[in-house]
């Protein structure tokens, strides 16, 4: 919670164009990205926006197509708090929340009926059409929330997607025509194209300034904000919008285009660490 004072103070202060801790308004804090953190995982990455830390990572199995998309794969998303981060969040109230997350995420991913539309075409991941498919699964943890959640949760899987390789499958007859068996070859991997996969760049208003990149403390003293997923050719690919605050189209719409303009250059920045970090 926030007091009405400090509400106040936030507010008069980025109307004068000042942040508590120094930005502009259109400025993200330091980021780090860490690429390869659970060795466990096929793939996996860990960033932390100023005190914002989560981390990501990426199994995947094969499995069943969806019945109304036979022939494509699946994207599962999860999104789970640590134990040793704000109290806030236990119990129901952080599963809550962890499901409202883990389904912006699917929002801004897996766009469109046939699952071509998104950052990830999921036709690529199908194997044996109507019967088995590769099925991604994409698990975060929050480890501390200093705002800005979503942004820092899509570049993590930017970054853990950029490690994943789908093995060479060969189908062959087994015992049973309707139960085929596969011979997986790992060293027949292709590497997964997830160079179309979004971030998510929040825009908030607060006052009559946006700002991108809030802090929690920032969070609180805005009336809604707008998740907005955008691509490295900053096309946006999804909306998400939390707050109750009706919003005017105009503001609706410069929000996008601020999105639109950032979004890009956080891309590049973290394809380039994660080009030197991989070597691909």
């Amino acid at each position: 919670m926030i007091s009405a004072g400090e509400r106040a103070y936030i507010t008069q202060c980025v109307e004068g164009g000042l942040r508590g801790d120094g930005r502009g308004c259109l400025d993200h804090r330091v980021t780090r990205l860490d690429v390869g953190t659970i060795p466990q995982a096929n793939g996996s990455a860990r960033v932390q926006l100023g005190g914002t830390d989560v981390m990501v990572g990426v199994k995947v199995e094969i499995g069943a197509p969806l019945a109304f998309r036979p022939d494509s794969g699946r994207v599962e998303f999860n999104v789970d708090f640590s134990p040793c981060g704000s109290p806030d969040f236990e119990g129901k109230e952080g599963e809550v929340l962890g499901a409202d997350l883990a389904n912006a995420l699917a929002r801004s991913v897996v766009v469109g009926p046939d699952g071509k539309a998104g950052g990830l075409d999921l036709a690529t991941l199908s194997i044996l059409p109507g019967n088995s498919c590769w099925v991604i699964f994409v698990d975060a943890l929050i480890l501390n929330n200093d705002g800005s959640l979503l942004d820092a949760v899509t570049m993590a899987m930017r970054g853990a997607l950029a490690e994943i390789r789908i093995p060479h499958v060969e189908i062959t007859k087994g015992d049973s025509a309707e139960v085929p068996e596969f011979e997986i070859d790992n060293e027949k991997s292709s590497k997964l194209d997830a160079g179309a996969v979004p971030i998510i760049v929040t825009v908030a208003k607060i006052g009559r300034r946006y700002l991108v990149d809030l802090t929690s403390e920032e969070e609180l003293c805005s009336d809604f904000s707008l998740h907005i997923a955008v691509n490295a050719e900053g096309r946006v690919c999804g909306v998400t919008k939390k707050g109750s605050t009706p919003v005017h189209a105009s503001v609706m719409q410069e929000m996008l285009e601020l999105a639109q303009r950032i979004g890009p250059k956080v891309i590049e920045s973290l394809d380039a660490y994660i080009v030197d970090v991989l070597g691909e």
